[in-house]
Formats: C-alpha cells, sequence, structure tokens
C-alpha cells in the first residue's frame, strides 16, 4: 500500500463497515470493546504525516514539501498533455487570488520529464505557484507516496504537515472550504 492517504483512506472506508462489524459481534468484554471501537474511529479520523519530497521546480531549484511547514499546500498532480488537468488552470489562478494574502502555498507536481516543455506551458497560461517536475511520472517515488494512478489528483496539507483531504475538490469545484478550515485550524 502507498504510504500517501489516498490509499489508506479507501481502503479503510471500505473496511470499515466490516471492522466495526466484527468488532461488535466478536469482542464480549465491554471495557475492550469500547476501547478497541475508540482506537478504530481515532485511526478512521487521524491524518497521516504527508511523505516528504524533494523536486526542482521548472526554474531548476531544488523544492522540498518540507520548506513549506507552517502553511496550508494545496498539492495538484498534472501533466500537460492531461486535457482536465490543463482545463483547471483558469480556475486554480482564481483559487489562487482569493487566498493571495493567506499562508496557502500552491504547488503543481508536473508528472513528467520534459522540464523546458513544462516551463512553456506554464509561461504560456501565465501560471503562478510553484511548479515541479517529477521526471518518471506515475512511478515516481513522489507519485507513489502519494497513490497517485490518476490526474488530475489534489491534496491539501496542514501546517503540521498533515494530510487533511487526500481527494481534495478540483479548483473548479470550490475546494475553498477545505483550505479555509485548514486556515483556521
Amino acid at each position: 500500500m502507498a504510504k500517501g492517504r489516498g490509499n489508506y483512506d479507501s481502503v479503510l472506508n471500505s473496511r470499515y463497515p466490516v471492522l466495526f462489524d466484527s468488532l461488535s459481534r466478536r469482542i464480549t468484554d465491554p471495557d475492550l470493546h469500547r476501547m478497541m471501537l475508540s482506537l478504530l474511529v481515532k485511526l478512521k479520523s487521524e491524518p497521516l504525516a504527508a511523505p516528504d519530497f524533494s523536486l526542482m521546480s521548472i526554474t531548476g531549484e531544488e523544492v522540498s514539501l518540507h520548506d513549506f511547514l507552517g502553511k496550508i499546500v494545496y498539492l495538484y498532480f498534472w501533466s500537460t498533455t492531461c486535457a482536465p488537468c490543463v482545463k483547471e488552470f483558469p480556475f486554480a489562478a482564481e483559487l489562487q487570488s482569493k487566498f493571495a494574502k493567506e499562508d496557502v502555498i500552491f504547488l503543481y507536481v508536473a508528472l513528467e520529464s520534459d522540464r523546458e516543455k513544462v516551463k512553456k506551458f506554464v509561461e504560456y497560461i501565465g501560471g503562478h505557484g510553484i511548479y515541479l517536475i517529477a521526471p518518471k511520472g506515475f512511478v515516481s517515488d513522489v507519485a507513489k507516496d502519494y497513490g497517485v494512478n490518476s490526474i488530475p489528483r489534489y491534496y491539501v496539507i496542514d501546517r503540521d504537515g498533515k494530510i487533511i483531504s487526500s481527494d481534495a475538490p478540483r479548483p473548479s469545484l470550490h475546494p475553498e472550504e477545505i483550505i479555509e478550515n485548514a486556515l483556521r485550524n
């Protein structure tokens, strides 16, 4: 299983009813039953640490997720050849402008190897934010760590480096509420 919250959430959510039912039927000691259910609920709600990564930006700088501790990170996995990804960029620009005065960082991880192609694309769209390159695409460590097997894919990471949404809404579907909640906490 990947280290990212995405696979963890889907596996736990799919198995949660089975685990809950199994515990309810098999554990007869009331104290042990209560303790196990409490642990199961905590496991389901406890955010996981976002896997750290270091990638090269389109400007040639090495950027690490760790650099942004203390800020909210909207992490966007994409590619220049992905039509739904490209379609989201105008909405992403609007989203960024809404949070321009807040501690929100927009990290765009391009799952492709041609840095110049990505750089030209970003210049063409007038992109803002931090654009990173994962040259091995879907088999890159960052894609594997986050369980990215399709794009576009969005995450929201809190100030402590915990994944608070492993399936955040794309910019056109208004992820503002998740980001605003993260800013308040």
